[in-house]
């Protein structure tokens, strides 16, 4: 989930090992935050994938494979164990039933698939859930649909890879539309999926009651020196009345460890904190954890997941885009329609832990941040852009109508 940029937000890159295991999150190594180019991709194969466990050389989209990244593919079609294929029918499927499923997928077979490569903002995560239910329901495939989802080796600078014909289409939040654009890139969003709460965390014996409290106080942020971290706070504290000089708040780097930072006395508050992931970790590890959100005070609200590509995609391959997301969101209905269903899903498609307490709370608080509305306005991204621009995170607000537009989400 993102972060390590120049505004220095931190993003939702999180901690692998609170979700199944993962290796641990590591900071940026320049001081400013900004983004490191990753040259190797993982490319989970949830599509059309070759031999268990390897990464396929030859694809139709024609990279071979050139990122050299010793990547493995995940096969989410009908699988058991993870990377292995197995040949169980489906419960219950009569002859009748079967014959059905070999002639719908006989059809899938016989016409061309297009191939679809989505760079996700970072590791798989619950976030991803309805990619794999429509993958693991063979809808992708209906829809014609080859779907590989990219995972970044390191923070992978979706934009570019994007325009290099690496990718296709990409996940990130708002605030790194607006700034891609502002730094003149041909960037276009097009769905939203996931919004959750953001904001500030901080303990309860630290003494902080309200936001003004707040005010000269240390801010644990990925991106710090970065100016996001008191961008963040200095608005919250203002909203309540106080005063907040930027220069009186002392910046804390501890890379992704928000709970960590406040639990070792480095750090009074951390941002950007998140309900489903940090609120749940500290409170998992018996911390006494509050939370001021966002779009409580003054922050314009940009904890949400969005899809985005050139306005060069959006106009070459229509088609294929408006199929990702019809199936998206028969995703997202399946897992708000039938929960336990998805959550074992996604416990055998991503291999983590199913028994990993922590991660059973963060997936469970996940689920819910799913949308219906795949929409956006431009009066959100107008507001969004103008703070951004009065903050120092980013040079000009760019025009709202160059950020989003709705054709495929309607």
């Amino acid at each position: 989930r993102r972060g390590g940029r120049a505004y220095g937000t931190g993003g939702r890159r999180r901690r692998r090992d609170a979700t199944g295991g993962r290796l641990q999150r590591t900071t940026p190594a320049d001081d400013s935050g900004g983004r490191l180019r990753a040259p190797a991709l993982a490319r989970l194969d949830v599509g059309e994938s070759g031999e268990s466990g390897e990464h396929v050389a030859a694809r139709a989209d024609g990279t071979g494979g050139r990122h050299g990244a010793p990547a493995h593919a995940l096969d989410v079609g009908e699988h058991g164990e993870r990377g292995e294929r197995v040949a169980a029918p489906e419960r219950g499927a009569g002859p009748a039933r079967r014959g059905s499923r070999d002639r719908l997928a006989g059809s899938a077979m016989a016409r061309p698939m297009i191939t679809l490569r989505l760079g996700l903002e970072w590791f798989l995560n619950p976030d991803h859930l309805p990619f794999l239910v429509a993958q693991e329901k063979g809808w992708l495939k209906e829809a014609g649909l080859d779907l590989h989802l990219v995972e970044p080796q390191e923070h992978l600078d979706a934009a570019e890879a994007i325009q290099k014909g690496e990718l296709d289409v990409a996940i990130t939040e708002p605030l790194h539309l607006v700034e891609d654009r502002a730094q003149g890139r041909a960037v276009r969003g097009f769905a939203r999926f996931l919004h959750t709460n953001g904001g500030v965390m901080y303990f309860a014996e630290s003494g902080i009651e309200r936001p003004r409290d707040m005010a000269g106080k240390r801010i644990q942020y990925p991106g710090a020196p970065g100016p996001g971290g008191p961008a963040i706070v200095g608005t919250m504290v203002e909203a309540d009345g106080g005063r907040a000089p930027v220069d009186d708040f002392v910046r804390v780097n501890e890379g992704f460890h928000h709970t960590q930072a406040l639990v070792d006395g480095k750090a009074d508050v951390a941002t950007l904190a998140f309900y489903n992931f940090e609120l749940v970790e500290a409170r998992h590890l018996g911390h006494d954890a509050r939370f001021f959100a966002l779009r409580d005070w003054g922050v314009p609200d940009f904890c949400q997941l969005v899809l985005f590509t050139t306005p060069r995609v959006l106009k070459d391959r229509r088609g294929a885009l408006q199929a990702l997301v019809k199936q998206l969101r028969r995703g997202i209905d399946f897992v708000h329609q039938h929960p336990e269903e998805a959550r074992a899903l996604y416990f055998r498609a991503s291999g983590a832990d199913p028994e990993d307490p922590l991660g059973a709370k963060i997936f469970a608080a996940t689920a819910p941040c799913f949308t219906f509305d795949f929409s956006m306005s431009d009066d959100y991204f107008r507001r969004l852009a103008s703070w951004m621009a009065e903050r120092g995170l980013v040079a000009s607000a760019p025009p709202p109508e160059t950020l989003w537009t709705n054709e495929i989400a309607f």
